[in-house]
């Protein structure tokens, strides 16, 4: 745990007043970061992902007064819209209120980051490990673009994760040191936060709780065991019942309930029988090792590391934490991100090792850091997933040329249908507000929720909309001839992978109908072909 003294300047200046330059420093650095790999930063236009848009739209709509579940479908936890909401408080038209809250959580996140490795090595170590971890970190292919919930969720791990690790006298003995009542109270309000973001990321705390109680009541210490178990119960009361009064109070309860725990958990999930969701879940740890491999080999050596040192907790919040993402049997890319909080402990330990080097000694630490620092930056701006959308023109996305288009089209207040695919940004580019509950179809199917598509297909079919926006998975597709085909049993694969109808039923809406297909457009990215509808005998 040795002090690195040079990095320390001299003089009069009060730990307080150095750990405030840190922090600010590390604000500085994740506004860098987030300015380069994440696509809610004003360096690009529009964020062109899924969630991103959903969370978006849902929290604009809070602020005209709508309630989420009960007037928008959407299944994440409320938090996660209110956060949005104050981004949106910042500004409706782009992200980049997003991006300040962003560049808030990361900067919070690397503090923490910082504290937790400075429980290993030196000061100056410590502050290039954390720069280090930053970059990699949001370049890593599970950052996915940035503004997952599970960036969110990085500090609210991480600051528990530092308590952990701080209740070993790391790394001088293997003793553990009990932590406090207040760190029990600190947990259950990083609890309750996760828990109203998106529930399944909540295993950390069984982890935890098996890892920081058992041993009291194995030890017969039953009166400090209640303590923490109150302390704790109430933190994450105070985190819940604002909710609760809140869904009571919007006569929305039973639409919070139903939406956010009962589709979550019966609806969302993968229904398979219990072998196959198993091996789900040892091929989603084969998809981490490749797509994460640095993420994934530094958190296990690290985790390897402490398991020597007779320090299991870690290893206990991983594994309970990993079962919770992955047990349900779906798996995302940006799933593992929770994870990088794990990186830490990998990354400490290598920085220890070689601290201790001739090498390392020979080191002027003010050209480390500087050096360290560039580096990084540069590391990001070339490995981040967000690389092949610079310098872009607005104009090159299928979002902005539909919303040129429905801006020119004459129609005073026109309505949009985001049909048969998840909000891919067409609301926030052409500054349209959902008119529907079911403004986007998210991935449950139909024979778990009808009435999603039933109101999509209704809408169409009642002509209820001036514009409808359809998705058709790769690039290069006719839409309109495509579409017949399917209907006249040609390649049914394009039905399934493109639903323009309710394929379950078989149930076809008035699209050609009561529309025209006005324009078609692929992402930039070729991952799809977009199509513009417009009502029939509209203002053109």
């Amino acid at each position: 745990m040795g002090a690195d003294k040079k990095a320390i300047p001299d003089g009069k200046i009060s730990i307080a007043n150095i750990r405030g330059l840190i922090f600010a420093l590390f604000a500085v650095y994740s506004a860098l970061i987030m300015g380069v790999c994440s696509m809610t930063s004003f360096i690009f236009p529009l964020h062109d992902r899924v969630d991103q848009n959903v969370f978006f739209t849902v929290g604009r709509e809070i602020l005209n007064g709508k309630v989420i579940y009960r007037d928008m479908f959407e299944h994440k936890g409320p938090l996660t819209y209110f956060i949005h909401a104050l981004a949106a408080l910042i500004s409706r038209s782009s992200f980049i209120g997003v991006y300040m809250i962003e560049v808030v959580f990361y900067t919070v996140f690397l503090h923490y980051v910082y504290r937790t490795l400075l429980l290993f090595t030196g000061k100056t170590q410590s502050f290039c490990a954390a720069l280090v971890t930053g970059a990699v970190i949001a370049s890593a292919p599970c950052f996915q673009r940035g503004d997952n919930v599970e960036e969110l969720c990085l500090s609210f791990i991480m600051i528990p994760l530092y308590h952990m690790l701080r209740s070993y006298r790391l790394p001088s003995n293997d003793t553990p040191v009990p932590q406090g009542v207040r760190i029990s109270f600190l947990n259950g309000i990083m609890f309750g936060a996760v828990l109203w973001i998106k529930f399944n990321l909540v295993g950390f705390w069984i982890g935890w709780m098996l890892a920081v109680y058992i041993p009291l009541l194995k030890n017969r210490r039953y009166g400090l065991f209640f303590r923490h178990a109150a302390a704790f119960a109430s933190a994450f009361l105070i985190t819940s019942v604002p909710w609760v009064v809140y869904f009571i109070y919007k006569n929305s309860f039973y639409d919070f309930v139903y939406t956010y725990f009962y589709c979550n958990i019966f609806l969302y999930k993968d229904s398979s029988a219990l072998w196959v969701r198993i091996v789900s879940v040892l091929m989603g740890m084969g998809r981490n090792l490749i797509g994460n491999v640095t993420l994934l080999a530094v958190s296990f050596y690290g985790l390897i590391r402490l398991c020597k040192k007779h320090i299991y907790a870690p290893l206990i919040t991983y594994i309970f934490l990993y079962a919770g993402v992955f047990f349900g049997g779906r798996w995302y890319e940006y799933y593992y991100l929770i994870f990088a909080c794990y990186f830490v402990p990998g990354v400490a330990y290598f920085v220890h090792d070689i601290s201790k080097t001739s090498f390392y000694t020979k080191i002027d630490r003010r050209a480390l850091v500087s050096l360290c620092a560039l580096f990084c930056f540069i590391f990001s701006v070339v490995c981040s997933n967000c690389a092949r959308f610079y310098f872009r023109d607005e104009s090159e996305y299928p979002q902005v040329k539909f919303a040129s288009y429905i801006k020119n089209s004459g129609i005073e207040s026109p309505t949009l249908l985001n049909y048969g695919f998840i909000d891919q940004g067409f609301y926030l580019a052409s500054g349209i507000s959902p008119v529907n509950k079911y403004f986007c179809r998210v991935n449950i199917p139909y024979s778990a929720l009808p009435e999603m598509y039933d109101e999509q297909k209704r809408l169409i079919d009642n002509g209820s909309v001036d514009f409808v926006v359809v998705r058709m998975n790769g690039s290069g597709h006719d839409i309109e001839n495509e579409y017949m085909r399917s209907l006249t049993g040609g390649d049914t694969d394009v039905v399934f992978q493109n639903p323009l109808y309710t394929v379950d039923e078989g149930e076809t809406p008035l699209l050609f109908e009561n529309y025209d297909l006005i324009m078609s457009a692929e992402d930039i990215s070729s991952e799809y072909t977009f199509g513009l509808f417009q009502k029939k005998d509209a203002a053109r």
